[in-house]
């Protein structure tokens, strides 16, 4: 079996680490390539294919032009429009099935996409197939009784492209169980089906360090580079103020990513910024902090929860999305309505106040439930037979 993968980058963004890994798995089972146009990070991987070139450069700065103009707060936006011409080179290759991945920033076209012949397998890392141009759905309202209202004309027309356009082999994969009712609800479901498989992970890399934690009422936040209406950076300055003001003893707050621009003074709060640029700087990360806290508002999965959990450490989040799936609330973290900003300071204190004998047995569960759910050979089997039962048909 010989597999080509799919993605914008080999590295970049979580879309890219969740493709990649499962590449990498894969790759000691079946012949497995990896495909990116853009950001080769990797570069001693002889088994990735990066085809960036001039005109690929420029085609993506064509679509970052029209993304800057039609992006919102809540969304980013992928015309893919531009002729990509990948169909090609998969047609005339040997490959017996094409991964999709993250296909975003002009990677591959909508209508690229209708010319493959292999049967295409494709991962919704967000919700760009199911929308026009957008890659979440907060402003679009397909579900209304799948009437294909976009908020504007210009991703209804896309919308309408991909319509047209998608009537190859197309077998859909939903990170968790929100992505699959997102999907159900969207047109793709009248002609495509979609099954639930989360990314994988390594645990035995993502793990707890073998010494005891010997520190207290440590919180951990991952700050994404820049400021993201899904992930929620917005509640998190009104959320640690919250927490500043009900707390009675001092705590840290660890901060993974970009420097938080602040104009207020936290009494109770003092704050610890890390960076993050590889997996071991993220992996002492999470070994450091009892807790997590998330303010994500919407998830397809979630690579930062499973990772941590992973590591042992319990997660508080708002219930939804893919956290929904990873979280089993009292077990390894707390789900906290979404976005009840005061409900969600109140767990935080409720877990930092927790006995140790107790927190030690959440910890225990997140490790169990992370290796039973998203270890990378689990996950990779549950890949392999979804192939070959699509090769069989």
């Amino acid at each position: 079996m010989k597999i080509l993968h799919i993605n914008y980058s080999d590295y970049r963004g979580g879309a890219s680490r969740a493709a990649y890994r499962l590449h990498s798995c894969l790759r000691k089972k079946v012949k497995s390539r990896f495909y990116c146009n853009f950001s080769k990070y990797y570069r001693k991987d002889n088994s990735i294919i990066y085809k960036g070139n001039l005109l690929k450069n420029i085609y993506f700065l064509i679509g970052k032009l029209i993304s800057l103009f039609f992006k919102t707060k809540f969304s980013i936006f992928s015309a893919g429009i531009m002729p990509t011409k990948i169909s090609k080179f998969i047609n005339e290759s040997n490959y017996d099935l094409v991964h999709l991945h993250w296909i975003g920033g002009e990677t591959l076209s909508i209508k690229d996409i209708g010319f493959i012949k292999k049967p295409i397998v494709w991962t919704l890392h967000d919700l760009w197939p199911l929308n026009g141009g957008d890659h979440s759905s907060f402003e679009n309202t397909w579900k209304k009784k799948k009437k294909f209202i976009c908020r504007n004309k210009v991703n209804k027309y896309l919308l309408m492209l991909k319509k047209k356009a998608w009537k190859n082999k197309i077998y859909f994969i939903s990170p968790s169980t929100w992505v699959k009712k997102e999907f159900n609800q969207s047109f793709l479901s009248n002609s495509f089906r979609s099954v639930v498989i989360p990314n994988a992970l390594d645990t035995d890399y993502w793990r707890k360090k073998k010494q005891n934690k010997n520190f207290k009422n440590v919180v951990g936040y991952v700050n994404p580079y820049k400021k993201s209406y899904t992930k929620g950076t917005d509640l998190f300055n009104k959320i640690i103020l919250k927490l500043d003001r009900k707390l009675n003893k001092k705590i840290k707050l660890k901060v993974l990513g970009k420097k938080i621009n602040r104009n207020f003074i936290l009494k109770n709060i003092t704050l610890e910024f890390y960076n993050g640029d590889n997996d071991k700087k993220v992996k002492d990360f999470y070994n450091s902090i009892n807790v997590l806290l998330l303010t994500s508002r919407q998830e397809t999965f979630c690579q930062v929860a499973s990772e941590a959990t992973s590591c042992g450490v319990p997660i508080v989040s708002f219930a939804v999305g893919g956290l929904k799936d990873i979280i089993v609330s009292g077990k390894n973290g707390f789900l906290v309505k979404a976005f009840n900003c005061d409900l969600i300071v109140n767990t935080v204190i409720k877990i930092l106040g927790i006995k140790h004998n107790k927190l030690k047995k959440m910890e225990k569960n997140c490790i169990v439930l992370a290796k039973k759910r998203y270890d990378k050979e689990v996950v990779s089997n549950r890949h392999l037979t979804y192939y070959k039962k699509i090769l069989s048909l």
